[in-house]
């Protein structure tokens, strides 16, 4: 049918700050996070509860192709691209919809990370039903905003205006601007003004819409998804696809198209979410014991509150007066920080790259 929904899950970047866990051949996407299904998995099942398995489709790198066959058995083999080179947010969003819009030239597109947290997931199809609803109406962007729980200044924010829209208990709203991450100050400040939120990285638009959006604000992108557009379904699809993206620069979805766009909508979500962005974040949905200690694994601990550590099966961890610290073990790396420099584990990947320790990344 056509102007149908469908959902495009991101699986890209490795998840460096959730390192020694996290690697390049075993992604933050692959990780079981207080449940026993991983994180791409969790997402598959919210894409198919919203768009069906045929209309889902999956943008990922060569390395992930596979795995993500295994993980998501349900979505066809062909709907699964792997991109030849990582080009960030801005070129897979632009395969994705290169894709979607030869299948259907009116389809809605819904664009999902795979290594996020929701729930309940009939509240989050409910959002992305709306959010479907205005961008068809109205032909607009629209993304999805996350009402602030606190200041944290590893999100990026968006400010709404004026409500244009109600769908049921839904709210959508003009779009102000987005803004950087903010210092601790300034998200305070967002924060009790009550007029932005958390810019969640969910969007949905027609596949048509944002093409245009790149075709005004990134034309070298544009002309390179049109010529994957033509080798969609043929032979030489992927020899097209590795020629388009070899000359593509790095550029985000939000800095090269979003910041630009003059008719953008955000819709308030209704829904749990985190980005488990970081391994305070992942303490939030583990197991807690009285003292509020967040430990995946065998574990004893006396006079300690608000840690957080993951162990591999058979080893017993045992902690004294430890307060706020980040323990994550695994066979290779013993990864041990304080929470308030959970943000900056990148700076350990850059030293051990400096050594030339790639077997630990």
């Amino acid at each position: 049918m056509s102007g149908d929904i469908y959902a495009m899950i991101m699986v890209g970047g490795s998840g460096t700050r959730l390192w020694p866990k996290s690697r390049v051949d075993s992604p933050k996407q692959l990780m079981t996070v207080g449940a026993e299904k991983s994180l791409l998995e969790q997402a598959g099942e919210r894409a198919e509860q919203l768009a069906g398995p045929e209309h889902t489709v999956v943008i990922t790198s060569k390395r992930y192709e596979q795995m993500c066959r295994g993980m998501l058995p349900n979505v066809p083999s062909e709907n699964i691209i792997g991109e030849p080179f990582p080009r960030d947010t801005a070129a897979a969003i632009g395969l994705g919809a290169v894709v979607i819009r030869e299948r259907d030239p009116d389809a809605v597109m819904a664009v999902l990370p795979a290594d996020h947290l929701i729930k309940p997931v009939d509240r989050f199809v409910d959002v992305m039903w709306a959010a479907a609803d205005v961008a068809k109406q109205m032909g607009c962007i629209v993304t999805t905003g996350i009402v602030p729980t606190g200041p944290n200044t590893a999100y990026g924010y968006i400010h709404r205006q004026e409500e244009i829209k109600r769908i049921g208990d839904i709210a959508a709203y003009r779009l102000g601007s987005f803004r950087e991450k903010p210092d601790l100050d300034t998200a305070r400040a967002y924060v009790e003004s009550g007029a932005y939120y958390w810019n969640s990285g969910i969007f949905v638009w027609k596949a048509a819409v944002i093409l245009e959006e790149m075709r005004k604000y990134m034309a070298e992108h544009h002309q390179a998804m049109e010529k994957i557009a033509a080798a969609v379904g043929k032979p030489d699809f992927a020899d097209v696809l590795a020629a388009a993206f070899d000359p593509l620069t790095k550029v985000s979805v939000d800095y090269g198209i979003m910041e630009h766009c003059e008719h953008v909508a955000v819709m308030e979500a209704i829904f749990d979410w985190d980005d488990v962005g970081s391994w305070t974040a992942v303490g939030k949905h583990l197991p807690r014991d009285p003292d509020a200690n967040a430990v995946e694994g065998d574990f004893v601990q006396f006079d300690s509150e608000d840690c957080v550590a993951m162990m591999p099966e058979g080893k017993l961890l045992a902690f004294l007066g430890l307060k706020d610290i980040i323990i994550v073990d695994t066979p290779d790396a013993l990864f041990v920080a304080h929470k308030g420099h959970d943000q900056e584990v990148k700076r350990l990947i850059s030293e051990l790259k400096l050594r030339g320790r790639e077997d630990l990344l």
